[in-house]
């Protein structure tokens, strides 16, 4: 869930800064603001994905972990 959890703190940190940007503001603080959009953008399109798996895998509602004997491991 880091993933899901750190891919929403940059959506609410670019959704900021795309406010910011649409203001007047020096040129070298706009490429900084642009540069967190461009990471925003890499988080969703590639970090973001390779959370499925996982997902999927919970949404199996697999209990092995649960049923495991404390004794046994």
């Amino acid at each position: 869930m880091g993933h899901v959890v750190v891919a929403w703190l940059w959506l609410r940190q670019a959704s900021l800064v795309q406010r910011l940007l649409d203001g007047e503001i020096p040129d070298e603080e706009a490429a900084f603001l642009r540069g967190k959009i461009t990471a925003c953008r890499y988080v969703f399109r590639y970090e973001l994905p390779t959370t499925e798996p996982t997902l999927d895998l919970l949404s199996n509602l697999d209990d092995t972990c649960l049923e495991a004997n404390s004794d046994e491991l």
